[in-house]
């Protein structure tokens, strides 16, 4: 077997040398490019990893705030009925002065603001 090596060892002119060190060459360069490819690669997957976190958690944000913002017009919305049925609730003809600073100090509980107060108040 070995003396069969030598004889094409012996066999193979500059030419057939030549190219088998150029197929040595091209494996090596092979190897090396798709070993920085993958690695190329991993960097790109992992940054694309972060965009989505920062994506998903930017989406949660906005979420979350736009269902606090729902809840304060549910209760703006709330509050202006019951200023709304506590003004038409009140009589028509002139109340007492006790019936007054009572429903003056009750609109004031309600965190009504004092310019809609009514000028009793």
């Amino acid at each position: 077997m070995i003396a069969g090596i030598r004889e094409a060892v012996r066999a193979l002119s500059l030419l057939g040398w030549a190219v088998i060190i150029g197929l040595v060459l091209l494996l090596v360069l092979l190897a090396t490019c798709s070993h920085y490819t993958g690695k190329e690669a991993k960097r790109d997957r992992i940054a694309a990893d972060e965009r989505a976190q920062t994506l998903d958690a930017a989406l949660k944000a906005s979420d979350k705030a736009s269902g606090e913002r729902l809840t304060d017009i549910q209760i703006n919305i709330n509050r202006e009925k019951e200023l709304t049925d506590a003004v038409s609730s009140l009589p028509d003809a002139a109340s007492s002065p006790r019936q007054r600073r009572l429903t003056c100090q009750w609109l004031r509980n309600q965190s009504t603001r004092p310019t809609d107060l009514p000028a009793d108040c």
